[in-house]
């Protein structure tokens, strides 16, 4: 959701004119869905597709590293439930957009790009941890 509304605005020049109020709104609420996954009994998975040395130096409370840049990542995917709810991050959101692409692929249906791990800090209102 996050990710379809930062698109739709970008690709939409009448979406700049609508009132900020209301692109405040689908923000929230898209927020709002990721946070109620988040605690929900079926919690999603947090992955940090950066390096082990970005991982280190913070990353989101609980969440998981996998190396999206290392050899062994597709490899490492296969440890993982593909009917589960994953949320993948990094710095920006660009290895986690290729990482959500190849997790798809193989047969990830539920997934969620929280783009760059600081304003996956502040939509899913989880700490930044060392």
């Amino acid at each position: 959701m996050l990710n379809y509304l930062k698109i739709h605005a970008k690709n939409n020049p009448q979406q700049e004119t609508a009132k900020k109020s209301d692109h405040r709104l689908e923000t929230e609420a898209a927020s709002d869905e990721l946070k109620t996954g988040y605690s929900a009994n079926t919690a999603p998975i947090l992955l940090d597709v950066r390096t082990p040395a970005e991982f280190s130096d913070g990353h989101l409370a609980g969440a998981i590293n996998i190396d999206f840049t290392a050899p062994d990542f597709l490899q490492k995917l296969q440890n993982f439930d593909p009917h589960a709810h994953y949320i993948l991050y990094c710095r920006s959101g660009g290895r986690a957009s290729a990482a959500l692409s190849q997790m798809t692929q193989l047969g990830f249906q539920n997934l969620s790009n929280a783009h760059g791990y600081s304003q996956a800090s502040q939509d899913l209102q989880i700490p930044i941890v060392k």
